[in-house]
């Protein structure tokens, strides 16, 4: 899998700045998708799991 070198970040002043996402951040990411995060139809990546 080949990974955007930049990523768009808006700073608190509106600004965007472009920030690297390194191959062995993207990686982890990865691993979390596949093993670590729950099902969920949430478009967001990190999602909050609460216990009952």
């Amino acid at each position: 899998m080949e990974f955007q070198k930049d990523r768009d970040h808006t700073t608190k002043d509106s600004s965007v700045c472009n920030l690297p996402i390194l191959e062995d951040i993207g990686w982890a990411i990865i691993d979390y998708l596949k093993n670590g995060r729950l099902k969920t139809s949430s478009p967001y990546l990190f999602v909050r799991h609460n216990a009952l």
